[in-house]
């Protein structure tokens, strides 16, 4: 049987004040370099997930993230993990989901978020797994919107599976916050 690390509070599930700017500066590296010199603007936190935007003009992104609430195995180091959704109005680029990772994913390996009888493919790439397509982003929040817990299937590079649960708790009002600040 494998031991399931609980994590529980309240957004970012208790993770240290001093830690969220990390965990948003990290995001924010992912998906605005451009804007990464402006500071990130915490737009509210939402039960388990929190609203950030950055930059202006065609460099405006704004993102929802949060941390599993429950991680397997207990052997893996499971800090830094986040499932995060943003929008990149100036790039067209509107519901894009992302899991990120501290260690690498095993390459040419799905991973799957599931929700209910709901199953989606996600690319590996590097330390991050990401819908193949937009319409699969779509799918994917559009499924979160009427889910209670969001379970990320992976395998790391050294082929050790991992399961993540994230609670879907605040989801839709983090993403209305998000799309009010990115005029979605």
């Amino acid at each position: 049987m494998v031991d399931v690390v609980e994590k529980t509070g309240g957004a970012l599930y208790g993770v240290p004040m001093r830690l969220i700017p990390l965990l948003a500066g990290l995001a924010v590296a992912a998906v605005a370099l451009p804007a990464f010199a402006a500071q990130p603007k915490l737009l509210g936190t939402f039960t388990d997930w929190d609203a950030f935007t950055t930059g202006s003009g065609n460099a405006k992104t704004c993102w929802v993230i949060t941390i599993p609430k429950r991680t397997k195995p207990k052997e893996v180091d499971h800090t830094g993990v986040f499932f995060m959704v943003s929008q990149k109005p100036g790039k067209k680029v509107a519901d894009e989901v992302r899991f990120g990772a501290r260690y690498d994913l095993k390459p040419n390996n799905d991973g799957t978020a599931i929700m209910g009888g709901f199953k989606e493919p996600l690319f590996n790439s590097g330390r991050d797994a990401w819908a193949y397509d937009a319409a699969s982003d779509k799918r994917i929040v559009t499924t979160m919107k009427g889910a209670a817990l969001l379970t990320i299937k992976e395998r790391a590079a050294n082929g050790d599976g991992t399961e993540y649960d994230f609670s879907l708790s605040g989801f839709s009002a983090a993403m209305d916050a998000a799309s009010k600040a990115c005029g979605s």
